[in-house]
């Protein structure tokens, strides 16, 4: 299911039970997602593609800066590390 390592996987679901050993640490519990809305007689009251529940969107907003923050950092933590090889390889070569 999780191809090298779970390490770097976040899962959003709305049950955790399900999750076993450690992929249940990564779970991000979240509300059920209900797509449709319906009426007493059990009748959609929306048509698909007019989706009302924001708590999708707000997600991807976070994990997107989430993500974005740990590029940036293992990026620069790359170029601090290149730099530093760079600097006691070419002091060592004086």
């Amino acid at each position: 299911l999780f191809p090298g390592s779970i390490d770097m996987c976040l899962i959003l679901d709305d049950r955790d039970d399900i999750w076993k050993g450690a992929q249940k640490d990564h779970v991000m519990l979240v509300r059920p997602y209900k797509y449709f809305n319906y009426n007493k007689k059990g009748e959609v009251c929306f048509p698909p593609g007019e989706d009302s529940c924001s708590q999708l969107l707000t997600h991807l907003k976070i994990l997107k800066t989430i993500h974005t923050q740990y590029y940036y950092a293992l990026h620069s933590n790359s170029q601090i590390s290149s730099s530093s090889s760079s600097s006691s390889s070419s002091s060592s070569s004086s």
